[in-house]
């Protein structure tokens, strides 16, 4: 596994939140593995939850997510 990679998870978060996600439409499992480290199966999660979200209307979350340190 690879430790957790804030700036990567900070753009995703950007992407999420603009509601338009066809930018992540590319990514495979392995490239969310190299680039978001131990958060790539919750990527998926958020991924998921997003485009629900998208599909009942607009939503602002920004200000309600919050990236937490890495734990040992």
């Amino acid at each position: 596994m690879k430790d957790l990679n804030p700036e990567w998870d900070e753009r995703f978060l950007d992407i999420c939140t603009s509601g338009d996600l066809t930018s992540c439409d590319a990514l495979t499992p392995e490239a969310m593995a190299a680039d978001a480290g131990n958060s790539a199966h919750e990527v998926r999660t958020w991924l998921a939850a997003f485009a629900a979200l998208g599909a009942a209307g607009p939503a602002s979350l920004r200000g309600h997510l919050t990236l937490l340190p890495s734990h040992p």
